[in-house]
């Protein structure tokens, strides 16, 4: 989509302003209308008309977008359908550019700099966002004995073994807000860039880790009771590059793309069983768009599961009762609602529905912690409020949910469980 194309779709909006309320941001922190879709898609306007300049503020509008796509739902209901996140990716897309040139000045692009080009160098240099110093995806196959060859494999992408990083890392990227001058800021993190970390350096919750583990074992488990057995390419195991997709990164994006798509073709890769929300969009949707003739099945475990119900319901039992949490891209970009409740329903569990369910999800928060960890913490903590209200104990199956919703068990007494953890009681319960 060219500059040209963008202020078009833009121009569509009708300024009805019935998105505002859809948006966690605007309604769970400062009822601004400068941090709900409308006046994200007004500043872009602006901006590309010449009459508002590329600054921190702009910055700040357009990267707390959620990009969760609960404001095109009321946006469709309008008669308008604009693609809302897509066109806010778009807009990324041109910032991302201008931060990574070093054409923007203040804290908040320094920041923002630092934290793209970072994401970009260590994707390329080790096939990773965080950048981390060795393996730290490999533990949960090794204890299970996962084979290495065959033209199935499971794809974690890494995310729920990246999962329990993640507070350590966007720690350390709020406290470097505001402690020095734009200018100092910005010259120790253009040294600092795309150095990575080392594993030593974080301290991580060992439960959380070990977690992290138990729902891709407890996910890995299923397959085999279902007859499968994927394969899992262990120190070669790719990203996605979903990070790259939410944030405009386009280059990078189709450069590290083809990489991955080369290395599944030369791993004579026939079908991919992917576990969370990201990745199966970014296969099923992302890659094919940017990938002539790619010819690769992709799927979701859930979508496995759902479809050998009969199986699953002679399974052991758990009980107990939960609320579910629908993620925003399982729901909405790629409409898998029904199967998960199949699924968990099929495991003996009581399933509570929330008043924010399905395509009309509320988003955790998760998809900005990157960048703005308290802010996401803030979303996160009010969604947890409206599900407690139907149930303490709450089920996704997305590990940003999983990591960001449960950094409020303790506080708020609560039991935020993901899928691959309950299957992963069903089997060990019947060892």
């Amino acid at each position: 989509m060219s500059r040209e194309e963008l202020l078009r779709e833009l121009d569509r909006c009708q300024k009805c302003r019935f998105c505002i309320d859809q948006c966690p941001v605007y309604s769970y922190i400062d009822n601004a209308e400068y941090l709900a879709p409308y006046g994200r898609i007004q500043s872009m306007r602006y901006m590309l008309k010449g009459s508002y300049t590329v600054n921190d503020n702009l910055l700040y509008y357009i990267y707390t977008c959620l990009i969760c796509a609960g404001c095109e739902i009321v946006c469709r209901e309008a008669g308008e359908s604009l693609e809302v996140s897509k066109l806010i990716r778009r807009s990324r897309t041109i910032l991302s550019d201008a931060l990574l040139r070093g054409e923007v000045e203040g804290t908040e692009s320094s920041v923002l700099s630092y934290l793209l080009s970072s994401i970009v160098n260590n994707i390329r240099r080790v096939g990773d966002p965080l950048g981390l110093d060795k393996p730290y995806w490999l533990n949960w196959a090794l204890s299970i004995n996962v084979p290495k060859k065959g033209s199935t494999i499971i794809l974690t992408s890494r995310m729920y073994q990246m999962a329990p990083y993640l507070p350590q890392i966007t720690k350390l990227v709020d406290q470097a807000r505001g402690m020095v001058s734009s200018k100092l800021l910005r010259k120790i993190i253009t040294k600092a860039s795309g150095l990575g970390l080392k594993i030593s350096e974080l301290r991580l919750k060992r439960e959380i880790v070990n977690r992290s583990e138990r729902i891709l074992q407890g996910i890995y488990l299923s397959l085999t009771k279902l007859g499968l057995n994927p394969s899992f390419l262990y120190e070669d195991e790719p990203y996605s590059g979903a990070l790259l997709y939410d944030l405009g990164l386009d280059d990078p994006l189709v450069e590290h793309s083809k990489k991955v798509y080369r290395l599944l073709k030369e791993r004579d890769v026939k079908t991919v069983i992917t576990v969370d929300p990201h990745t199966f969009f970014m296969l099923k949707q992302v890659y094919p768009s940017i990938i002539d003739g790619f010819d690769i099945e992709v799927r979701h475990y859930i979508e496995v599961l759902s479809s050998n119900i009969d199986v699953i319901s002679k399974w052991n039992k758990l009980g107990g009762r939960y609320v579910i949490h629908d993620p925003c891209t399982m729901a909405r970009d790629l409409g898998v609602i029904e199967e998960p409740r199949k699924v968990i329903e099929g495991l003996g569990i009581d399933l509570v529905e929330p008043e924010d369910k399905g395509i009309e999800t509320k988003c955790c928060g998760g998809p900005i912690e990157y960048a703005y960890p308290k802010l996401s913490k803030k979303i996160a903590l009010e969604r947890l409020k409206r599900l407690s209200k139907f149930h303490s104990k709450i089920v996704s199956y997305c590990p940003i949910c999983w990591i960001n919703l449960g950094s409020y068990e303790e506080e708020l007494n609560l039991e935020v469980r993901d899928l691959g953890e309950l299957l992963y009681e069903v089997f060990f319960k019947t060892k």
